[in-house]
């Protein structure tokens, strides 16, 4: 063997656990700090981070004479009629809150909003305060338009936020939502506005630990045939080994699918075509007849008229069901009529390849509740417009980019299915693994560290090396034989890294009293501790030494 492949047989091992212990000190706790915060998102269901569980059911519009829509509102955008403390009101244009059997306007005055939170709140019904905010805090988005904040002493310090001109509940937060909050600012690395998840900061701790990580599969997979040391150490690398042998692919594709979100930003994936939506047209509100229209809807708790480019539609209990004309039927548009709308939504102008009624929610129309029209574009992005066949929204312009970011969200929240659910069974089991390792890992890398850096004393030892590869080096008192010896020469090998499992840094040692390591008295054979070898991995020197490789075991020294 040449002396190039000495020492290429005898260092890459070595090389490569110390990239990875180097590149885990730069990103490691980042690491960790992903995998927890990905296990808190994972296992708090969503529901209750949005606080749905805090808000009562809505009550069923009892059968009752309704007033006629005041004839000062002749058109409007949108009329809702639901109820608010047991009698039903109208909502118009989201500006307007009027009592649907006086017809008169309802003051939005803090006694009001004091009883709408009572009769909003599911807990203890307890108010700790109630303030009129000139404009959205920060953990609604701070929007420069006044809000009712009402809050509640009840666990996790729920909050209602209700409108200021109609009264409607339009957030809840809880100590869950800040806390998913804080938390999500941590996991895209952005410590201000935590929105921002395509900061160059992220961008270079995800690249270090797609480096890391891969050198950890590398380190595994060399490891996987060595036995595991023994001791507390020993407990920790089994830990961190074993469930890293479970959960490294997927660790690998969460930082991968990462650093893909981070590149592929809104800048990247926007389209450039312009879609342009159709100009809402109000409508006439004389022609609503809600007396009519409970009547036939008894099971009604929410009825929305909401105007459309052409004809306006209602909507029921907030969409779960497809939407009806005024005449209480269903009809959906026709091809041609989602053609003209294509046409005139896409600028600069596409040449179109199909046009088809999807029925049935597929990977891309996942999130629309109704029925719509796909027409698919042919150019080179397989440009695809969603047009609701009910109303003739435009909904969404999809490009192949956007394709590819779903693609790598589906690998990234493990939903293999529908893409849509990060609160499953696997991805939970996955993200427990992962921490587990992170944090085994993470101690082991403190450890090895605080062996590096703990004192000792500043005199030299001289190790002399008999034998075929005769040598001497001078080396700091403290560290290990095998480490000591190997900066200066690489002259003895190892393939454990030094955890005294492999058996190949055995050296002879003259004279040397000190009693045995236990992983030494389980890798060394009775014959040779007999003759004196011991182990240079779990030998540390505290004085001038001579050692003696064996015969076959010597290299000659490298320079």
């Amino acid at each position: 063997m040449t002396i190039d492949n000495v020492k290429k047989n005898s260092s890459w091992h070595y090389n490569m656990r110390c990239c990875h212990k180097w590149l885990g000190a730069f990103v490691g706790i980042q690491l960790l700090i992903w995998t927890l915060s990905g296990l808190f998102m994972v296992t708090v269901n969503i529901d209750d981070i949005h606080g749905n569980h805090f808000v009562t059911s809505a009550s069923i519009i009892p059968q009752t004479t309704l007033i006629a829509i005041p004839p000062q509102f002749k058109t409007a955008r949108s009329i809702t009629l639901t109820q608010q403390l047991a009698k039903p009101v109208y909502i118009i244009d989201n500006q307007w809150l009027i009592d649907a059997k006086t017809g008169r306007e309802i003051p939005i005055t803090r006694e009001y909003i004091t009883q709408r939170a009572m009769e909003s709140f599911t807990g203890n019904k307890v108010i700790v305060s109630i303030n009129k905010l000139a404009q959205y805090p920060d953990e609604l988005g701070g929007r420069h338009r006044p809000i009712w904040r009402v809050d509640f002493d009840d666990q996790f310090n729920p909050s209602f936020y209700f409108s200021v001109t109609t009264a409607t509940l339009v957030r809840k937060r809880s100590d869950l939502w800040r806390v998913y909050d804080f938390l999500w600012s941590l996991h895209i690395m952005d410590y201000q506005a935590g929105e921002d998840s395509h900061n160059t900061l992220l961008l270079i701790a995800t690249l270090i630990a797609v480096f890391m990580l891969t050198s950890g599969i590398w380190l595994m997979i060399y490891a996987l045939r060595l036995p595991i040391p023994l001791g507390k150490v020993g407990i920790l690398t089994g830990i961190h080994r074993w469930t890293a042998l479970v959960i490294s692919v997927q660790l690998l594709l969460w930082v991968i699918s990462g650093l893909i979100f981070n590149i592929m930003s809104s800048d990247y994936t926007k389209s450039s075509l312009t879609l342009n939506r159709a100009a809402i047209e109000r409508f006439t509100t004389a022609d609503i007849d809600f007396n009519q229209i409970i009547e036939q809807q008894s099971s009604a708790y929410k009825i929305s008229i909401v105007a459309t480019s052409a004809a306006p539609l209602l909507y029921l209990n907030d969409g779960e069901n497809p939407p009806q004309n005024l005449l209480l039927s269903t009809q959906l548009l026709s091809k041609s009529q989602a053609q003209t709308i294509a046409e005139q939504a896409i600028k600069p102008a596409q040449p179109i390849r199909t046009i088809k009624l999807i029925t049935e929610n597929n990977l891309e129309t996942r999130k629309f509740r109704n029925h719509v029209w796909q027409v698919a574009f042919e150019n080179d992005s397989n440009s695809t417009l969603y047009i609701d066949a009910y109303s003739g929204r435009a909904l969404k312009l999809i490009e192949d980019p956007w394709r590819i970011r779903d693609f790598f969200w589906m690998l990234h929240i493990m939903d293999y299915d529908q893409r849509t659910s990060f609160n499953h069974p696997l991805i939970i089991t996955a993200a427990s693994l992962t921490a587990l390792a992170c944090l085994a890992g993470f101690i082991l890398l403190f450890l090895s560290f605080s062996r590096i850096s703990r004192p000792h004393e500043k005199k030299q030892a001289t190790i002399s090396i008999t034998g075929a590869a005769a040598s001497s080096v001078l080396m700091s008192p403290g560290h290990s034989l095998l480490s000591g010896v190997n900066r200066q020469a690489m002259i003895i090998s190892s393939g454990c890294g030094g955890k005294g499992t492999c058996g190949q840094c055995i050296v002879k040692i003259k004279d040397y009293d000190h009693p045995l390591s236990s992983q030494e008295a389980l890798t060394l054979k009775d014959s040779e501790i007999e003759q004196g070898y011991r182990l240079a991995c779990q030998t540390r020197v505290h004085h001038d030494l001579i050692i003696t490789l064996p015969t076959s075991k010597a290299k000659p020294a490298i320079d």
